[in-house]
């Protein structure tokens, strides 16, 4: 079967022109040919729905590329507070089941995101809900006073690139980074697709001394050194120079809570965890949830 739709959206996300062929199979349909067309943006991928001894599986790899992130958003139904050139989207994902609106909770797979130069807008607590992965929303306006100079109209950067590991309905990252020319963010943990919540820890530090009143550098003890080791591979740059600050991101996409860890808790962070006991954090100045 062969389909064009010169407008086609699915619920409220805008996808534009739309080509797409399915062939039938022994066990099932493949989908050898998806593309679609927007002002913006091109998706174009192929994928199956099999029905197997294991019961139904699908596939869907895919792959979307952006002329225009803000437009692309907004068009996808995203919080469009994200301003940049171009963005690259790669993933091949897989559930147990056929297309549906539950597939999120088994969905098993890996996604890679790459965006261009641009600016995260500085937006009120949950605009990042619809993005959730790029959990970096979340921090400019809780970083404002400690970065208010940098973080007040929002952050410029140079790119945001990380990959992500889907599984039970949760996105883990040990790579998501963002660098500017003022400050770079990188950020390891969960995201939950389901639960819509997150579970992080995240590193800031300046890359030009005087252009941030940074509130002294942190040392990292036990709890963030396996992060920092992460870090140091995320940014090429050797363990030494990664004192920065760091913070722990929970709660729900719509409000998110990011507090500081301080040197105290670093130090004493490891025999807690160990213990199964959460290491209390001192929360970011002026941010009272």
């Amino acid at each position: 079967m062969q389909a064009e739709v010169s407008d086609f959206s699915f619920g409220t996300m805008k996808f534009g022109k739309l080509t797409l062929e399915l062939a039938r199979v022994a066990n099932g349909v493949r989908v050898s040919r998806l593309e679609t067309a927007a002002p913006s943006f091109t998706l174009s991928g192929s994928g199956q729905w099999l029905l197997t001894d294991f019961g139904h599986q699908s596939q869907l790899d895919f792959k979307l590329h952006s002329t225009d992130v803000a437009p692309t958003l907004a068009a996808l139904d995203f919080e469009s507070s994200l301003n940049a050139a171009d963005a690259d989207i790669t993933a091949s994902v897989s559930w147990p089941g056929p297309p549906g609106p539950r597939f999120k909770e088994q969905l098993t797979g890996d996604v890679k995101i790459h965006v261009g130069k641009g600016q995260l807008e500085s937006v009120d607590p949950g605009a990042g809900r619809m993005f959730g992965l790029l959990s970096v929303a979340a921090l400019p306006r809780r970083l404002s006073l400690d970065f208010r100079d940098v973080f007040e109209k929002g952050l410029a950067f140079d790119e945001i690139h990380g990959d992500f590991s889907l599984d039970g309905g949760n996105a883990y990252t040990n790579n998501l980074a963002l660098e500017g020319p003022a400050a770079d963010v990188g950020i390891v943990g969960r995201t939950g697709l389901v639960t819509r919540d997150y579970d992080q820890t995240a590193i800031v530090y300046a890359n030009v001394g005087a252009s941030l009143p940074v509130a002294g550098a942190l040392a990292a003890g036990p709890a963030v050194g396996a992060a920092l080791l992460i870090f140091s591979e995320i940014f090429k740059k050797p363990l030494k120079t990664m004192s920065g600050m760091h913070y722990r991101i929970t709660g729900t996409w719509e409000d998110p809570l990011v507090e500081r860890i301080t040197g105290g808790e670093n130090e004493n962070a490891e025999g807690a965890r160990n213990a199964g006991v959460q290491p209390n954090s001192q929360p970011v100045a002026g941010d009272h949830r």
